[in-house]
């Protein structure tokens, strides 16, 4: 037992510090607060230092009795905090990912898990998988939080310092070349018609996997000939919505997909549309070259690619995919459908050959 003593006019007097009384807490507090704060402060810090205390506890524990199938429920709540709460539908699907492919590559347990064994199944998510780095980055990051050796996730020497650093490193799409594109187009046209769609709109307009699986008909404008939307990503910051012309295999799926109210694509499109994607880019060899990702974000880099070698005025293609980096000039363009028009049927050559 543990006491609090004060002396008051030559008298000694003895608090216990484990009392539920309230008073005697403040007194408690009261009697270890440094000078320099207050006590409002200082009982901060002991929440703090509780806070910190019990996590560490938790994570001593968890480091004992882990295994493939309580990884989740124990690295989650430390690894995901309330910024990117909304991605814990995909962390959870990345742990069970790796839940699948350890129990075929290791019957023991995490803590069991041997820089071989690590190898092997990063190797299999790399076959998998399009997004192998960032999954394992998360998987890292799990091992980190129960108190394992995460060093068996080998993420070279620049990923392991941007971790180290507490940083994300920024992604880098590469753009696909036609013919990659016109592949993928042809493989879902055959096995997967409502995302062959989505390829043909994201290849033809720039717009991000969300804005066009996303897409609803009030944002489709005069038959068909243009869409007048504005983007997730930019809809607090720049409420302005973007006039797009649809042209060739992006005109023909929004017409054939036309509505009278309500989203163009069905649940089953808008429910975790890349892991369909993904199979096709897999399916189709267009996989990632050194650091640049392949995926459908690619198509976004090589939609402005395209139209920069086009020679088309950089303020047309900013227009086009929301990106303002003209100061105030990119403020107040604002180009004529028509002039939008004829730059994309310039810039963005058709996915198949039957389509004119």
């Amino acid at each position: 037992m543990l006491y609090y003593v004060v002396r008051t006019e030559g008298r000694i007097r003895w608090f216990s510090l484990k009392t539920g009384d309230i008073e005697v807490a403040r007194i408690r507090a009261r009697a270890f607060i440094p000078q320099s704060q207050s006590e409002l402060e200082w009982l901060r810090h002991l929440k703090n230092l509780g806070r910190d205390a019990e996590q560490r506890l938790r994570v001593l524990n968890a480091a004992k009795s882990v295994n493939w199938d309580n990884l989740g429920a124990l690295s989650l709540p430390v690894v995901i905090d309330a910024r990117c709460i909304k991605e814990e539908p995909t962390h959870t699907r990345w742990l069970e990912i790796l839940h699948q492919i350890a129990m075929e590559k290791c019957q023991g347990s995490p803590s069991e898990l041997t820089p071989s064994m690590a190898a092997a199944i990063s190797d299999e998510l790399s076959a998998r998988y399009v997004s192998c780095r960032r999954m394992v980055s998360f998987y890292r990051r799990c091992w980190q939080a129960v108190g394992l050796d995460d060093s068996i996730w080998d993420l070279g020497p620049q990923q392991s310092r941007n971790l180290a650093a507490g940083s994300r490193s920024r992604e880098f799409y590469r753009r696909l070349s036609l013919a990659e594109a016109s592949s993928i187009y042809e493989y879902l046209r055959e096995n997967d018609q409502d995302m062959s769609a989505v390829m043909a709109i994201g290849f033809g307009t720039g717009l991000r996997l969300s804005d066009v699986t996303e897409l609803e008909a009030s944002e489709i404008a005069d038959g068909g000939k243009f869409l007048r939307i504005v983007p997730n990503k930019t809809r607090l910051k720049k409420p302005r919505p973007l006039i797009i012309p649809l042209i060739r295999e992006a005109g023909e799926a929004i017409k054939a997909r036309m509505t009278e109210k309500g989203y163009i694509f069905p649940d089953s499109v808008r429910n975790r549309p890349s892991r369909r994607l993904a199979n096709a880019f897999r399916r189709c060899g267009v996989m990632q070259i050194g650091a640049g990702r392949a995926s459908f974000h690619s198509l976004r880099a090589t939609f402005i690619s395209m139209m920069d070698e086009a020679g088309i005025p950089p303020h047309i293609t900013d227009a086009i995919t929301g990106h303002g980096g003209g100061g105030m000039h990119s403020r107040y363009t604002q180009p004529s459908l028509s002039a939008l028009r004829d730059s994309m049927m310039r810039a963005i050559p058709p996915l198949c050959s039957d389509v004119c």
